[in-house]
């Protein structure tokens, strides 16, 4: 009996021991050097300073691990252009990064503007990022015409990353983000302009095929003209010449037929009996 108790506290006791292992063993959350911690206590309260890289225990309260690379984010926008109307559509891509000693304090203090992923993933100031790109985008891209946006899209794209980080240092918030990178990755002009750009071309294409037919019934018309003021008497005396080729034609046949008569042959020039001019 005495041994059967003490196998049964013994395996009570490892039971309780792999119990507590395991509990410890998910009781922790790895910090990377690609990442920064947030102390999270018990109560929810976030404890400011930051934690590095390592181990911690979240037995009790939690970490919350923010990334130091780079955080990109797509923004969707119809910026109105020069013509005081709407780009069809507008898609850039940010890229931007957290300042790692600040995460900590940006995390207590700007709850509302982080994007939190199903995953869990954190963009610190997500929300606030993708507000301020779309105001930037609005400003900048108003300067130009709707044809030209594409066109010069190196220049928007570090016009629009300045105007980001101008209004994030304006509100203090640079402490705590930096944008490094605008990738514009769709532009597409109002139908509207691409339907008039459209109309312009083929009536330029209208025009000048009208301007190639004016030119080409001018230059028949004074080909016709030179040939005309050109028929002078050697086209009139070739003219005679091929009607005595065909008389000469019809003298040959009678000969040959036996039927050549005598023929008063008249010439050209007569015009009474005993003149020939």
């Amino acid at each position: 009996m005495r041994n059967s108790n003490t196998f049964f506290m013994g395996s009570f006791l490892l039971m309780v021991v792999i119990a507590v292992f395991v509990i410890l063993l998910f009781s922790f959350t790895r910090i990377t050097d690609a990442d920064v911690g947030i102390r999270q206590t018990f109560s929810g309260e976030i404890e400011d300073v930051i934690l590095g890289q390592g181990l911690h225990q979240t037995l009790i309260g939690d970490v919350i691990k923010v990334s130091k690379r780079n955080l990109v984010l797509n923004v969707d926008s119809q910026p109105i252009v020069i013509e005081k109307i709407p780009m069809q559509d507008f898609q850039l891509k940010v890229n931007y990064g957290i300042v790692p000693e600040n995460a900590a304090i940006a995390y207590k203090t700007e709850k509302s503007q982080h994007i939190i992923t199903d995953d869990g993933d954190v963009y610190l100031l997500g929300q606030y990022v993708q507000y301020v790109a779309n105001s930037a985008i609005n400003d900048v891209v108003s300067k130009y015409r709707a044809l030209e946006v594409n066109d010069n899209r190196a220049k928007i794209e570090t016009e629009i990353k300045n105007s980001i980080n101008s209004k994030l240092k304006s509100q203090n918030k640079d402490r705590f983000v930096k944008v490094n990178e605008i990738n514009i990755l769709k532009v597409s002009p109002p139908q509207s302009i691409l339907n008039s750009s459209l109309a312009i071309v083929n009536s330029q294409n209208a025009l000048k095929t009208k301007q190639n037919e004016l030119e080409t019934a001018r230059v028949e018309t004074e080909i016709k003209k030179v040939l005309a003021e050109n028929a002078s008497d050697k086209y009139v005396d070739l003219l005679r010449a091929e009607a005595e080729k065909t008389k000469a034609e019809a003298l040959l046949k009678a000969a040959e037929k036996g039927t050549l008569n005598t023929m008063v042959i008249v010439p050209d020039k007569f015009t009474s009996l005993g003149q020939n001019k």
